[in-house]
């Protein structure tokens, strides 16, 4: 975050997250359901960082159709609010423990 709020200030195809917070706005979550069109109402934040455990990763996805939250892939029934490390990628996120 800059001192203008929220700003794009580069463009990467991976990057590792530690303290990560998946966060969704119901609001936007609401307005996608009522006009079936996407919109970006759903982030991940943390803090930059250059480590990520391979060995424990895990997928995660959001779907504002079936769920109000980030979940895990293979276990959807498993919120995602926080995780000690995340990896975004243009292929997906991933959490580690």
């Amino acid at each position: 975050m800059t001192d203008k709020g929220w700003r794009v200030t580069r463009h990467v195809q991976s990057i590792c997250l530690s303290a990560a917070s998946f966060k969704v706005s119901e609001a936007g979550r609401q307005r996608v359901l009522l006009q079936k069109r996407k919109n970006v109402h759903a982030f991940v934040e943390g803090y930059e960082t250059d480590s990520f455990d391979e060995s424990t990763a895990k997928g995660v996805s959001y779907n504002p159709y079936k769920s109000s939250h980030f979940f895990l892939k293979d276990a959807p029934s498993i919120p995602i609010f926080k995780t000690p490390a995340a990896r975004i990628k243009t292929s997906g996120i991933e959490i580690s423990s």
